[in-house]
């Protein structure tokens, strides 16, 4: 789920201006809708910590990765600038979910492993944090617009969500004390 998350938003974020453009939002405005989401994540993302203290990481991050896959989605088939705002909404409520990522892999994993497992997750998405700005560029310029790319990238999301839906503990090996059965 992480990787999938990580490397959608990183094209998304390369790309936001344009993305806005595309839409039909000056280049100002599109400047001005990537501040506005940065800035709606900072009280998402301590709000959305918070409540991973009483409520499950795995359904918050669920929520977020689907939030984020609807707004996608929407951006990509609604026509208007007005769109954005919900784009903007969703994406923010995505980046506050995201800060569980990390506590839900300390959580399932634990303190021991969890420095070995963020470097090796951090290998597959910082492949996709490179791949995917130039997978919209290269799809923009073969189109003339964002919509396959969007569209794909909306599957990622959908894909994290579920991902981060079936994301359960590993259960505890059975030992066999010996002499016993």
């Amino acid at each position: 789920g992480s990787t999938l998350r990580i490397t959608v938003t990183s094209g998304i974020l390369v790309h936001g201006i344009p993305i806005m453009v595309w839409k039909g939002a000056s280049e100002q405005s599109g400047a001005d809708f990537v501040a506005m989401l940065f800035f709606i994540s900072i009280p998402t993302r301590f709000l959305i910590g918070i409540s991973g203290v009483k409520l499950s990481s795995r359904w918050i991050l669920t929520a977020g990765m689907a939030a984020g896959a609807l707004s996608l989605a929407a951006l990509t088939y609604v026509d208007g600038t007005m769109i954005i705002y919900l784009f903007v909404v969703g994406i923010a409520l995505l980046e506050g979910a995201a800060t569980l990522n990390w506590v839900m892999v300390g959580d399932i994993f634990g303190r021991r492993n969890f420095a070995t497992l963020t470097g090796i997750i951090s290998i597959f998405y910082s492949a996709g944090m490179m791949l995917s700005p130039l997978f919209l560029g290269w799809i923009f310029d073969k189109t003339g617009g964002y919509t396959w790319s969007l569209l794909t990238l909306t599957v990622l999301y959908a894909g994290s969500a579920c991902l981060f839906a079936i994301a359960r503990p590993p259960r505890a090996r059975q030992v066999e004390v010996l002499g016993q059965h």
